[in-house]
Protein backbone atom coordinates (compact mmCIF):
# COMPACT_ATOMS: atom_id res chain seq x y z
CA UNK A 1 0.00 0.00 0.00
CA UNK A 2 1.43 3.37 -0.97
CA UNK A 3 1.75 6.42 1.29
CA UNK A 4 -1.16 8.07 -0.51
CA UNK A 5 -3.39 5.07 0.14
CA UNK A 6 -2.27 4.91 3.77
CA UNK A 7 -3.06 8.61 4.19
CA UNK A 8 -6.50 8.25 2.62
CA UNK A 9 -7.25 5.24 4.85
CA UNK A 10 -6.08 7.18 7.92
CA UNK A 11 -8.21 10.19 6.97
CA UNK A 12 -11.18 7.89 6.46
CA UNK A 13 -10.77 6.52 10.01
CA UNK A 14 -10.25 10.01 11.45
CA UNK A 15 -13.38 11.28 9.72
CA UNK A 16 -15.44 8.82 11.75
CA UNK A 17 -13.94 9.51 15.22
CA UNK A 18 -10.80 10.67 17.03
CA UNK A 19 -7.90 8.22 17.33
CA UNK A 20 -4.74 8.10 19.40
CA UNK A 21 -1.49 7.89 17.43
CA UNK A 22 -0.72 4.34 18.59
CA UNK A 23 -4.27 3.14 18.06
CA UNK A 24 -4.37 4.42 14.48
CA UNK A 25 -0.90 3.02 13.82
CA UNK A 26 -2.06 -0.44 14.91
CA UNK A 27 -5.17 -0.14 12.76
CA UNK A 28 -3.17 0.89 9.66
CA UNK A 29 -0.66 -1.95 10.12
CA UNK A 30 -3.42 -4.30 8.96
CA UNK A 31 -3.27 -2.64 5.55
CA UNK A 32 0.49 -2.14 5.10
CA UNK A 33 3.66 -3.84 6.31
CA UNK A 34 5.78 -0.70 5.85
CA UNK A 35 5.85 0.70 9.40
CA UNK A 36 8.14 3.58 8.46
CA UNK A 37 5.72 4.82 5.83
CA UNK A 38 2.79 4.54 8.27
CA UNK A 39 4.69 6.52 10.94
CA UNK A 40 5.61 9.19 8.38
CA UNK A 41 1.97 9.56 7.30
CA UNK A 42 0.80 9.74 10.93
CA UNK A 43 3.50 12.31 11.78
CA UNK A 44 2.34 14.45 8.85
CA UNK A 45 -1.28 14.14 9.99
CA UNK A 46 -0.26 15.15 13.51
CA UNK A 47 1.66 18.20 12.24
CA UNK A 48 -1.28 19.29 10.10
CA UNK A 49 -3.70 18.93 13.03
CA UNK A 50 -5.78 16.02 11.77
CA UNK A 51 -4.42 13.67 14.42
CA UNK A 52 -4.42 15.01 17.97
CA UNK A 53 -3.70 13.01 21.10
CA UNK A 54 -5.28 15.75 23.23
CA UNK A 55 -8.54 15.75 21.24
CA UNK A 56 -8.65 11.96 21.39
CA UNK A 57 -8.23 11.90 25.17
CA UNK A 58 -10.87 14.61 25.69
CA UNK A 59 -13.29 12.84 23.38
CA UNK A 60 -12.68 9.51 25.10
CA UNK A 61 -13.22 10.99 28.57
CA UNK A 62 -16.42 12.73 27.44
CA UNK A 63 -17.84 9.55 25.94
CA UNK A 64 -16.98 7.34 28.95
CA UNK A 65 -17.64 9.77 31.79
CA UNK A 66 -21.37 9.11 31.83
CA UNK A 67 -21.05 5.45 32.84
CA UNK A 68 -17.54 4.91 34.23
CA UNK A 69 -15.32 6.17 37.02
CA UNK A 70 -11.85 7.65 36.62
CA UNK A 71 -10.01 4.43 37.44
CA UNK A 72 -11.59 2.60 34.51
CA UNK A 73 -11.23 5.55 32.15
CA UNK A 74 -7.53 5.92 33.03
CA UNK A 75 -6.97 2.19 32.53
CA UNK A 76 -8.70 2.19 29.15
CA UNK A 77 -6.72 5.23 28.06
CA UNK A 78 -3.47 3.57 29.12
CA UNK A 79 -4.29 0.81 26.64
CA UNK A 80 -4.74 3.29 23.80
CA UNK A 81 -2.19 6.04 24.38
CA UNK A 82 1.34 6.22 25.75
CA UNK A 83 1.22 9.79 27.05
CA UNK A 84 0.13 9.23 30.67
CA UNK A 85 1.15 12.77 31.68
CA UNK A 86 -1.22 14.27 29.12
CA UNK A 87 -3.98 11.89 30.26
CA UNK A 88 -3.53 12.96 33.90
CA UNK A 89 -3.41 16.64 32.96
CA UNK A 90 -6.62 16.47 30.91
CA UNK A 91 -8.41 14.45 33.60
CA UNK A 92 -7.40 17.01 36.23
CA UNK A 93 -8.64 19.85 33.99
CA UNK A 94 -11.96 18.09 33.34
CA UNK A 95 -14.90 18.95 35.57
CA UNK A 96 -15.84 15.41 36.59
CA UNK A 97 -17.91 14.72 39.72
CA UNK A 98 -17.39 11.02 40.38
CA UNK A 99 -19.44 10.89 43.56
CA UNK A 100 -22.54 12.28 41.86
CA UNK A 101 -22.10 9.93 38.90
CA UNK A 102 -21.63 6.92 41.19
CA UNK A 103 -24.76 7.87 43.14
CA UNK A 104 -26.82 8.24 39.97
CA UNK A 105 -25.64 4.89 38.58
CA UNK A 106 -26.27 3.22 41.93
CA UNK A 107 -29.78 4.70 42.23
CA UNK A 108 -30.65 3.66 38.70
CA UNK A 109 -29.42 0.11 39.17
CA UNK A 110 -30.38 -0.67 42.77
CA UNK A 111 -32.43 2.15 44.25
CA UNK A 112 -31.49 1.52 47.88
CA UNK A 113 -28.48 0.19 49.77
CA UNK A 114 -28.92 -3.50 50.56
CA UNK A 115 -29.11 -4.76 54.12
CA UNK A 116 -28.11 -8.29 53.16
CA UNK A 117 -24.33 -8.82 53.13
CA UNK A 118 -24.35 -10.78 49.88
CA UNK A 119 -26.46 -8.20 48.09
CA UNK A 120 -24.31 -5.36 49.45
CA UNK A 121 -21.20 -7.11 48.10
CA UNK A 122 -22.92 -7.32 44.72
CA UNK A 123 -23.66 -3.59 44.80
CA UNK A 124 -20.06 -2.77 45.73
CA UNK A 125 -18.72 -5.00 42.93
CA UNK A 126 -20.99 -3.22 40.46
CA UNK A 127 -19.45 0.15 41.33
CA UNK A 128 -15.93 -1.32 41.34
CA UNK A 129 -16.46 -2.76 37.88
CA UNK A 130 -17.56 0.67 36.70
CA UNK A 131 -14.19 2.05 37.80
CA UNK A 132 -14.96 3.85 41.04
CA UNK A 133 -12.44 3.93 43.88
CA UNK A 134 -13.25 2.42 47.25
CA UNK A 135 -13.48 5.86 48.88
CA UNK A 136 -16.18 6.92 46.42
CA UNK A 137 -18.03 3.63 46.82
CA UNK A 138 -17.91 4.12 50.58
CA UNK A 139 -19.40 7.62 50.21
CA UNK A 140 -22.22 6.25 48.07
CA UNK A 141 -22.98 3.32 50.40
CA UNK A 142 -22.64 5.27 53.66
CA UNK A 143 -23.84 8.68 52.53
CA UNK A 144 -27.00 7.31 50.97
CA UNK A 145 -28.56 9.91 48.71
CA UNK A 146 -28.80 13.56 49.57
Amino acid sequence: MSATNIKSKALYFLSRREYAYQELFTKLKKYSDNEGEIRQVLDNLRESGYLSEQRFIQSFINSRSKKHGLLKIKYQLSQKTTDSDLVNQIINDTDFDEVTLARELFKKKFGIVATDRQELAKQIRFLQNRGFSYSIIKQVINGSFE
